[in-house]
């Protein structure tokens, strides 16, 4: 007999988009998001000055993000990137933090974060909470490719970096 402990994990969720919801923003493309199990938010859209960008939100009424420190992303198990301090590329708000990945110039998109979060499998969000704790926020990336290309618009490349640049 066969006795098994431990466990059961939930299915890990996929990323999808949904409509703009702002009537102030005049951009038909939707926003990629995916919800992880403790109910925080990763999104990823296109603003109207081409720029695209990640907002991690967090559970209103739980931790709240220092005002100070931007937060670190990993994906899967490379090495961790944007370190970012709050200001023009980092907008910090009590449960949100945005951080702009990169400028869409002539269909193409150079952002090596944004290019992991296409083809990774899992996003680990770390963050110093108001509080001074360290914090972190798992998300798969699940379905990630496809629901990013449809908010950074279908005919967008993104690269991780200029091949020229790449061949030197």
């Amino acid at each position: 007999m066969l006795i098994l402990c431990g466990t059961i994990s939930p299915p890990a969720n996929a990323w999808e988009t949904k409509s703009r919801n702002e009537e102030s923003v005049a951009l038909d493309n939707p926003i990629a998001f995916e919800v992880n199990s403790r109910g925080e938010t990763s999104e990823v859209f296109r603003d109207a000055d081409d720029k695209v960008n990640l907002r991690v939100s967090l559970v209103t009424g739980f931790s709240q993000y220092s005002p100070h420190n931007c937060p670190t992303l990993q994906i899967d198990s490379r090495v961790p990137v944007h370190h970012e301090t709050p200001g023009d590329n980092c907008a910090i708000e009590m449960h949100a933090a945005t951080i702009v990945l990169g400028d869409i110039v002539d269909e193409l998109i150079i952002s090596l974060p944004l290019h992991r979060l296409m083809n990774g499998s899992q996003l680990a969000v770390r963050f110093v909470t108001a509080s001074g704790e360290y914090r972190e926020s798992l998300f798969s990336l699940s379905n990630s490719k496809q629901a990013i290309q449809a908010a950074i618009g279908e005919s967008v490349k993104a690269e991780p970096r200029l091949e020229e640049t790449a061949a030197q």
